[in-house]
């Protein structure tokens, strides 16, 4: 075979090993609800569609809802294997033992699934449900997105604003997915009071956990008030980023550096033994 061609081949095929897609679950998720609910209501039903757009299949998997107090009890649904380009879209019901708080509230989806080997993942959707007439909440909640390195923890800095010309007590609630957690849960509320167009920001400290790197995670963060019989929440959300140490883009040129110097030695000893069998 002709040296030039042996080498072409041996490159293509350690780069083929080296850049060949591994396979992942890609999984959205939304909900759609009845916007007819009010207080008097006696149970409450949600539709939850999850699609799998990866190229793998999706294990065991199951979603639960969080509406913190609003007094509801949603199951936890298990739809088994969702597999590549799949759409499920599965009714849940919650029934009202008691008289439900008008207003708006958090709603959030919490999935989980496994992969090929067995890991667990999971993925929050947050989102906001209305019982009775809508509301508007004159507290702004924003962040940044940050970056963890695996098996490490990063501070998630949440800027808050009273907007209104009264002071308010604001509950403050963390939603991650279950890879990751703030004071050892997954769902952390901090209680503050802010006077009249005052701010402040408040400090979660993020513990990546088990979450595996490269990842990247949509978070909620929702700030609640209560005033004269009615709930008035506030919804945002920011992206988490798991990183390895050092950078993985860092990590994958060297080793793809590496497998370019392999190539030029084995070409050059190929070249050397060719050119004993050829004397």
């Amino acid at each position: 075979m002709n040296k030039i061609n042996f080498l072409a081949l041996f490159l293509v095929f350690l780069l083929s090993i080296s850049f060949t897609n591994a396979l992942y679950v890609q999984i959205t998720t939304n909900s759609t609800y009845s916007n007819s609910y009010n207080s008097n209501s006696k149970s409450i039903t949600a539709i939850v569609n999850e699609l799998n757009s990866g190229n793998d299949v999706a294990r065991q998997t199951s979603f639960s809802i969080w509406t913190n107090e609003l007094g509801l009890n949603f199951p936890i649904t298990n739809i088994g294997d969702l597999n590549q380009n799949q759409y499920i879209s599965t009714p849940v019901v919650s029934n009202v033992s008691g008289q439900l708080i008008a207003g708006t509230w958090p709603f959030a989806i919490i999935t989980s699934y496994s992969d090929q080997n067995g890991v667990i993942y999971s993925s929050v959707t947050p989102n906001l449900i209305t019982i009775g007439q809508e509301t508007q909440n004159l507290i702004s909640i924003k962040s940044q997105p940050i970056s963890i390195i695996e098996n490490s923890q990063n501070n998630l800095a949440v800027n808050v604003y009273n907007l209104e010309n009264s002071s308010k007590n604001i509950l403050v609630t963390l939603v991650l997915p279950l890879e990751l957690s703030s004071n050892n849960s997954s769902i952390v509320s901090k209680n503050i009071s802010l006077g009249p167009k005052q701010f402040q920001t408040i400090n979660f400290v993020v513990d990546s956990n088990s979450a595996v790197a490269p990842s990247s995670y949509v978070v909620g963060i929702y700030a609640q008030t209560y005033e004269n019989g009615i709930e008035k929440t506030e919804l945002s959300k920011t992206i988490i980023n798991i990183i390895k140490s050092p950078p993985y883009f860092l990590y994958y040129s060297v080793s793809t550096l590496g497998l370019v110097i392999l190539v030029i030695i084995g070409y050059f000893v190929y070249n050397k033994i060719g050119n004993k069998n050829g004397k």
